[in-house]
Parts: C-alpha cells; sequence; structure tokens
C-alpha cells in the first residue's frame, strides 16, 4: 500500500501544481518559453520517491525526497566541514518521523522531524571535519492506522557554516567600508572621489522623486510586451536604485534629508502593492531589482526616518512577500538573482539557516553554471552568439553581488574551487578577456557581427581589486567611474579601488 500511495500522492501535488500555473496564466496566452529548470535533485533513493516539495523554504531542486517505510533512505554528499543540518518536514501520526542519519559509516544520531510545512533546520550530532563527506538518511519509525500516515520529506542536507561575529551586522556593505569610504571622500582619493561625486549627483536628484506602485505586481514576457515589462519593472528598479542611492549618501553625509527620501521610496513600495504574481517576468524582475531596498533598508537603521516599527514592517514584508519571489532553484542567471534576494534576507533578518542554504546553492553554481574554460554554457548561446556576454554579465553579476555579500557577514568564499576545478576566478578571467577584445568571443554564429551590451560590468571593481586582471583593469580605467547600470549601483565608489 506504501508504493500506492507514494504514487497518488505524486500525482496529486503534481496535478495541483499544474493548475496553479494555469490559474496564474488565466487571461493571457501561455507560450512555450526557454527552460528554466531547477537544480539536480541531490539525493539517491532507496525504497523513497523523489517529489515536487511542498513544504518552505523550497529547495533549490525543487522536490524532497518522501520517505514513507523503515526501508526507505536518501542518500547525498556534502563538501565542508561542521555540523549536519538537515531539512524535512514530516506527517504526524500518533508521533512525528524520526531519521537516522550517518556520515560516512558513523551514525551521528536521530532528528525528531515536528512540522508539516517547514522543512527547518535539524542539526544531527557533533562536526564533522573538512572534506567531501556522504550522507545517508534514514527513516526509522514508520507507523500507519486507519485515519493517519507517518512519513518524513527531506529536502536538504548540509553542512552548518561555523557562526561569524560579523554575520548580520550588515548587507552588502559593512561599517569599516563605510567609514573607509568617507576617509577616501574626504581625501579625495580616486577612484572613490570620481565615484562619489557621480553618486551625490544622482541622488540630489533622487531627493524629489515621487514613487509610484502598481496595485499588482505583474511583469510581461519582454519579447511579447516590451512596454509593459519595462514600464512594470521600471517602477521597482527605479525606487530601489534611488532608495540605494540616497541611503548610502546618508551614510556618507549624516544629511537626514537623504535618509527620509530613501525610508520614502521604501515603505511606499511594501505598503503600496497589494497583490504578487509569480507569472511570465515577475519573479526574475522582482529577484533583480529587490536586493537593493534591502541594501538601503539596512544602512537606515541607525537613522529616525526609518524606525523600529518600519524596520519590523520591512522585515515582515521579506519574510512573507519577497522570498515567495525568489528565482534561486533555477540553474541560469535567473537562479543567481534568486541567490542576492535570499543572502541579502537572510543577511538584514540574521536568519543563519537561510544564509547557509544561498551559501550552499553558491557553491552549486560555480560547479555547474562554468566550464572547464571559464566560459557559461547556460548563457553564451543566447540570440545567437550575440547576447553571449551581456547574459553571461548578467549571471556573474549576482554571484558576485552574493558572494560580496556573504563577505560582510564573515564568510569569504572568492577562493571557492569546486570539486570540478572550477573558480569564480575563472569566469571572470574569460569575460574580462572578451569585453577587452570582443574579436576573441567564439561564440557568435556571424563572427563579423558585435556583441550586445557588453559593458555591465561595475561589479568588476570587486573582483578586479581580489584577483588584478589586465583586461578588466583596461576596461575599467575607460570607463570609471563606471556607469551604474540598471542592478549596480556606485560600485567605483564602494569598491574601486578598495578590497
Amino acid at each position: 500500500m506504501k508504493d500506492l500511495r507514494v504514487r497518488m500522492r505524486t500525482v496529486t501535488v503534481a496535478a495541483v501544481a499544474a493548475t496553479a500555473v494555469v490559474t496564474a496564466l488565466a487571461g493571457g496566452v501561455a507560450r512555450p518559453r526557454q527552460a528554466h529548470a531547477d537544480a539536480p535533485f541531490p539525493f539517491t533513493l532507496e525504497s523513497a520517491a523523489s517529489q515536487p516539495a511542498t513544504g518552505t523554504p523550497v529547495p533549490p531542486s525543487g522536490r524532497h525526497a518522501a520517505l514513507v517505510r523503515n526501508t526507505s533512505v536518501a542518500t547525498t554528499t556534502v563538501e565542508g566541514s561542521g555540523r549536519v543540518v538537515i531539512g524535512a518536514t514530516g506527517s504526524h501520526c500518533e508521533g512525528w518521523p524520526k531519521l537516522r542519519v550517518t556520515v560516512d559509516g558513523t551514525v551521528l544520531g536521530t532528528v525528531s522531524v515536528e512540522h508539516p510545512t517547514q522543512y527547518g533546520a535539524h542539526t544531527v550530532g557533533p562536526a564533522v571535519g573538512p572534506g567531501r563527506h556522504t550522507v545517508r538518511i534514514a527513516f526509522v519509525n514508520d507507523h500507519m492506522t486507519k485515519t493517519c500516515d507517518r512519513n518524513a520529506f527531506v529536502a536538504s542536507a548540509q553542512l552548518e557554516y561555523p557562526p561569524s561575529a560579523e554575520f548580520g551586522s550588515a548587507v552588502f556593505l559593512t561599517n569599516s567600508r563605510i567609514a573607509a569610504l568617507k576617509e577616501r571622500v574626504a581625501a579625495g582619493t580616486q577612484p572613490t572621489r570620481a565615484g562619489w561625486n557621480a553618486l551625490l549627483a544622482a541622488a540630489d536628484k533622487d531627493l524629489d522623486r515621487e514613487p509610484t506602485v502598481p496595485g499588482t505586481w505583474l511583469v510581461p514576457w519582454y519579447y511579447d510586451d516590451p512596454a509593459g515589462h519595462n514600464a512594470m519593472l521600471g517602477m521597482l528598479r527605479g525606487q530601489a536604485n534611488a532608495a540605494y542611492r540616497l541611503a548610502l549618501v546618508h551614510r556618507i553625509t549624516g544629511d537626514e534629508r537623504y535618509a527620509a527620501a530613501a525610508a520614502r521610496q521604501i515603505t511606499t513600495w511594501i505598503d503600496g502593492v497589494r497583490t504578487y504574481s509569480t507569472a511570465e517576468d515577475s519573479t526574475l524582475a522582482f529577484s533583480n531589482s529587490f536586493p537593493l531596498m534591502t541594501f538601503a533598508a539596512h544602512l537606515l537603521r541607525s537613522s529616525p526616518s526609518f524606525p523600529a516599527a518600519t524596520q519590523e514592517a520591512f522585515a515582515q514584508f521579506l519574510r512573507t512577500r519577497a522570498l515567495g519571489m525568489s528565482t534561486m532553484s533555477h540553474q541560469n542567471n535567473w537562479g543567481n538573482w534568486g541567490l542576492v534576494l535570499e543572502v541579502s534576507t537572510a543577511a538584514y533578518l540574521g536568519d543563519r539557516m537561510l544564509f547557509d542554504r544561498a551559501a550552499t546553492r553558491w557553491k552549486q553554481f560555480v560547479e555547474q553554471q562554468i566550464a572547464a574554460d571559464g566560459h557559461l554554457p547556460l548563457e553564451v548561446h543566447r540570440a545567437d552568439g550575440l547576447s553571449g556576454i551581456l547574459y553571461s554579465n548578467f549571471a556573474l553579476h549576482p554571484q558576485t553581488l552574493a558572494a560580496e555579500i556573504m563577505r560582510a557577514n564573515g564568510l569569504d568564499l572568492y577562493d571557492y574551487r569546486a570539486p570540478n576545478g572550477r573558480t569564480l576566478r575563472l569566469a571572470f578571467d574569460r569575460i574580462a578577456g572578451w569585453v577587452h577584445d570582443p574579436a576573441t568571443y567564439p561564440y557568435r554564429k556571424d563572427p563579423a557581427a558585435t556583441p550586445n551590451y557588453m559593458y555591465n560590468v561595475g561589479y568588476w571593481e570587486v573582483l578586479h581589486m581580489r584577483w588584478p586582471n589586465p583586461a578588466a583593469g583596461a576596461v575599467l580605467a575607460s570607463r570609471r567611474p563606471v556607469k551604474d547600470d540598471p542592478m549596480s549601483i556606485g560600485m567605483t565608489f564602494t569598491h574601486g579601488g578598495l578590497l
């Protein structure tokens, strides 16, 4: 009977999901789109089934392992050191399910899974040492009556990153960086001073910006409705960019006018939008625009224009609205932008479990997105290769922002090397060479055509300081202060010449 129940449950969940998609697209015409597949399912299963995830937060694969009998086992591998953390839900039946966790053949302990919808963080046993480890999760107390059935649903297994004194003290910019920026502005140090002048000029224009919000957030596909797409996206992106510029200028100058204007952009958005759709481009547009609101909110924490009640309302918005718009489970650039949304939220809320989950996903992107020669296979062939540099930047940019958020919170992954040898530096060196000399870019169907939009390179200010690259240095020198692109504000000011 257990096999039948697993099959029935899988079909039911899939049917509900399909209904949700149809409902979300009601009133429009659904058309085939580029697939944005979830991450690979991480478990191998014995007497168990892979099913669509029904709990929260949704795992990167979008699926969980249904363990339904005492012979059910889910096995995966993890890398690093620390205690093992299991994300799982359970169905109660005269008691909650229990999972026995074994690492590299040694039983670490048993955990009770006591929530039906929240995967949570179930920490098991003592810390394991550095290395690659095999984690085996076995269901050990199956039970069923005429009215209930006890099962466990495992979404993730990862290693707990060690606590850091810095965690939760910043989102993107630390207090020490703010202090260093003040000193560099006062001393006229370049390129910081040039970046500051550009930032201040833009923020001064933002002081009188009147925020406008839609009643419903729904961003149409760009290629179906470019005007509607740009209008909706422009509202959020314009306000988020303005909020961050204004908040940053406030922190450098102490001028409360900028804080008040920044707070107005944030509060108008979180109070004004009543409905959030996940249809069409809505989730990607939110994931790659809203995080700057979170960067700004952190910078305003000491301002009377952003009091405790407003801060709590913003935190509640992050928990109940923003995380539901994440695209982190996707494999291409959509996933990288969802990563920024989730890790910035985790830093603002001080949510260690969410932060660790994002860090694990960051490592997966390095391993899965970057080829042996540094190119990004999921991005370079866009528009017959002409938009390959654009979309490669569009993936590496959020990957870099996420790394910087984690570094600001005590976890430096910049030099992480995946088991297959891939690194972020490998991808940076590759794309820097292409932008510096487009003739070397090999993925165009028409070799004589010029690649599109190559210079969204503000994030290079971060990477070039860490890994000096002659090609990147030449591009940056010719463009500083690097013009703000839609998702990169003031990077020459905040990171140019400052590690």
